[in-house]
């Protein structure tokens, strides 16, 4: 039995002379004393306060997300059967075989790899197919969102922080479309709120999960001012909007539901500063870029 460290993968700011793994990186807490830190990059003091904040809103849309996967599945089951989480879970577990379709092909795997084929062994008798099949997509977009890695970086304006977010986006969209068709309205609207509150208006995520009260190494990383620098966007020149807020309205102005019409309506923004563009991340700044000045994406996602 080996017992695993939870975010003390790969490498860290503090990984040479001591005798442990450190989670400072992936937290922006220091592990021996829990103050926020900050780092230094293109000559400004960049809190890593934001990836507390991040991190929680993650983890609390990914919890909505799983709940309303197993609550939608759940209602697709046959007239008269009851919920039952195992037989959810083997659906859930099987549907990654439709996700990750193309790499089995190629690796010559011999299954029925068919939306259809998996209820018949897993959902027999389904109520409702396309519901089901929304409700195991948003679980395995927010999987997805959860395999990228925005807190590895010091900077939040960066293609991995866009990407995760779509994914999030995608997943919370999804969840509330599900619930809203299976008649579980007060779910959808909580997906929906939490859509407005933590993606839409990331800055406020500050106060919502209470950031103040943590401490930093120096006291300023854990002011509202080091914050709100933290996630200031990276591309002023294209949008003003932080990265979440950038990339959650990127995927509701294409989502075309009707859960996705209310948050628009509920927002007010700019549409030509809705971009998929974002700052570039200092790792990969040896390459030869053809804008130095930040990471283009002009095609839809």
């Amino acid at each position: 039995m080996v017992k695993i460290r939870d975010f003390s993968s790969w490498s860290d700011f503090m990984d040479l002379g001591v005798d442990y793994s450190s989670d400072t990186r992936w937290t922006g807490l220091r592990r021996w004393d829990g103050l926020v830190i900050s780092r230094t990059l293109w000559g400004r003091r960049i809190s890593q306060i934001w990836k507390q904040g991040f991190a929680k809103m993650q983890s609390s849309a990914a919890r909505l997300v799983r709940r309303g996967a197993y609550e939608s599945v759940a209602l697709c089951l046959p007239e008269g059967s009851r919920a039952d989480p195992a037989r959810t879970e083997d659906f859930l577990l099987e549907y990654s075989n439709l996700v990750f379709a193309p790499l089995l092909l190629a690796s010559g795997a011999n299954t029925h790899l068919d939306f259809h084929h998996l209820l018949e062994r897993r959902l027999p008798k389904c109520r409702a197919e396309n519901e089901a099949a929304m409700a195991a997509r948003a679980y395995y977009e927010m999987l997805m969102s959860s395999r990228s890695c925005p807190r590895f970086w010091e900077n939040i304006d960066t293609r991995v922080t866009f990407q995760s977010t779509v994914f999030l986006a995608h997943a919370l969209l999804d969840i509330a479309e599900t619930c809203e068709r299976l008649g579980l309205k007060e779910r959808a609207r909580e997906a929906e709120r939490l859509f407005q509150s933590n993606l839409v208006d990331f800055h406020e995520v500050y106060r919502y999960y209470q950031l103040p009260g943590l401490f930093g190494a120096y006291g300023w990383e854990v002011s509202e001012e080091a914050w709100h620098m933290a996630i200031q966007s990276e591309i002023p020149q294209r949008s003003s909007y932080d990265v979440v807020k950038r990339a959650a309205l990127f995927v509701a102005s294409r989502e075309g539901t009707a859960a996705a019409g209310r948050i628009l309506s509920g927002s007010r923004f700019d549409p030509a500063q809705v971009v998929a563009d974002c700052g570039h991340i200092e790792g990969e700044m040896h390459g030869k870029w053809g804008n130095p000045d930040f990471c283009e994406n002009r095609d839809p996602i």
